[in-house]
């Protein structure tokens, strides 16, 4: 029994040593992700407008869940010709890394019931 019980710590030490470093590994990537989002749309929307050939052009920028979708409205006198070119569409990274996190949490946490109730079981 003394040494199941050594070795059911040394498992939770290390099961909780694997969810610090997630979380950790996440956060940093959260982080980082989330800088250069918004370093780039910092970057765009810095050029508040412009005019171009005769044409006024304004930044356009549009968040949809998995995608940033950055383009140019053009305007002719007052009139919205087009959106310019196509949108440029960047992956939003800080919003999948939170569902990975939220996931991964979940699923660790499940992990940890199913074998705190396998191990209780066995000291009975």
């Amino acid at each position: 029994m003394g040494v199941f019980m050594s070795k059911l710590r040394v498992f939770i030490a290390l099961f909780v040593a694997l969810i610090v470093v997630f979380n950790v590994v996440l956060s940093v990537g959260f982080v980082l992700a989330s800088d250069y989002l918004f370093d780039y749309l910092n970057s765009e929307v810095n050029d508040v407008g412009y005019t171009e050939q005769g044409f006024y052009v304004i930044p356009h920028i549009r968040f949809s869940g998995f995608q940033v979708e950055i383009s140019h409205g053009i305007y002719e006198n007052g009139q919205v010709v087009n959106l310019g070119p196509l949108p440029t569409v960047i992956p939003n990274y800080p919003y999948i890394l939170s569902w990975v996190s939220m996931i991964g949490n979940i699923g660790l946490m499940a992990l940890a019931l199913v074998l705190q109730k396998t191990n209780a079981s066995r000291i009975q």
